[in-house]
């Protein structure tokens, strides 16, 4: 057999594959995609092992870390802008800012032009790669920034030019460039993508490692889970409180309508009456998995999760018992009633006023 056509084939199917994925449009089969490339020639199926003779491992497919879209997908689809020039950079930030420094995360802003097909195609291929999606979105919250066309894009393009963002001129070809900032809205760094251009056969594609590195580098740096229950449980022991610990993630829907109420004026005002309440990302705080298992016993499953603590730190109440299902987001009449009683933990300051409180905070949003 032909080991090197053979590789370059199944490369070339999984990038097309991939590509389907991201853009939209349909999969390509691996044999549609090289239906020009010729057969080759089938070998004999090896024997069986017989004995105690063990069977060699199967030599791993070699897939390049970066794949590159196709220059024109036979079945193109209406996709959905990355760039809209009808969206003032600078307020977007503003607002951004506002929920990073809510969710402990940083800022990203990819400036960039929907016009140049092909590096706007390669920026859709980098972000659907499971680790770099993950490290864009649970770390940042993500500003795609127009500098091209549309009503504010030369407003964008001055902003970019005074954060000192390499952007190119107009009439080069723009890449993308990434522009991580901080909590005080400085500049942390600025990644120009056509820097991470890898090139084979005469193909570009983003190449994912530099980029990652780029992530990580510039995320936020979390509390350890076991540090963030500590000082929750030392607080509450000063205050006379019990600890009301939840678990949530980014990627879990129901943890955030979970943590809207709870942001709620007179749920967080009910709350804090009886609690010291904190949260742990299970994804995102160092050791957030562990601690999760370490509270939630030894059949705790899903999220959100929550666990009320005394004030020497043990465990007098849990969203899931040893033997039951876990409430979860509380969306029926029982899981409300179960709710109700965990918060009477609280101790006297959870009167009914407070209580009812709580228990509305979820009611009004059933109705929406």
């Amino acid at each position: 057999m032909n080991t090197e056509r053979e590789g370059k084939r199944r490369v070339r199917g999984w990038c097309a594959f991939a590509a389907g994925l991201a853009l939209g449009g349909a999969i390509t089969p691996l044999s549609a995609a090289n239906a020009d490339d010729p057969a080759p020639a089938k070998e004999p199926a090896p024997a069986a092992p017989s004995g105690g003779d063990k069977a060699k491992p199967a030599e791993p497919i070699r897939v390049p870390n970066s794949l590159r879209p196709p220059k024109r997908p036979r079945q193109a689809q209406e996709r959905p802008a990355l760039f809209n020039g009808g969206v003032d950079a600078g307020k977007a930030i503003d607002e951004a800012m506002e929920r990073a420094r809510r969710e402990r995360k940083h800022v990203l802003v990819i400036w960039g032009e929907e016009a140049q097909r092909e590096p706007t195609d390669y920026l859709r291929i980098l972000l659907a790669l499971d680790q770099i999606r993950n490290s864009a979105y649970w770390n940042y919250e993500v500003i795609f920034a127009e500098i091209g066309e549309g009503e504010f894009a030369k407003k964008n393009l001055e902003l970019a030019r005074s954060m000192k963002v390499p952007v190119r001129e107009k009439g080069e070809k723009r890449h993308s460039v990434m522009s991580a900032l901080g909590p005080d809205k400085s500049v942390r760094e600025n990644k120009p993508l056509d820097e991470t251009l890898a090139v084979s056969g005469g193909q570009e594609w983003y190449d994912p490692p530099p980029v990652q590195v780029f992530l990580e580098r510039n995320a936020p740096k979390l509390e350890e889970a076991g540090k963030i229950v500590g000082d929750a449980v030392e607080s509450a022991k000063a205050q006379g409180k019990s600890v009301f610990v939840w678990f949530g993630a980014p990627e879990c829907e129901w943890c955030d309508r979970f943590e809207g109420v709870l942001r709620k004026p007179a749920v967080s005002e009910a709350m804090g009456a009886g609690f010291v309440v904190a949260k742990v990302d299970s994804s995102r705080n160092p050791g957030g998995n562990e601690k999760l298992r370490e509270l939630g016993g030894p059949n705790v499953e899903g999220i959100p999760f929550f666990v009320v603590l005394d004030g020497a730190g043990n465990v007098i109440a849990r969203s899931q018992p040893d033997k039951g299902e876990n409430i979860g987001y509380p969306g029926t009449d029982a899981e409300l009633a179960k709710v109700r009683a965990i918060m009477e933990l609280g101790g006297k300051a959870m009167t009914r006023e407070r209580l009812d409180a709580i228990v509305n905070g979820f009611l009004e949003e059933r109705k929406k």
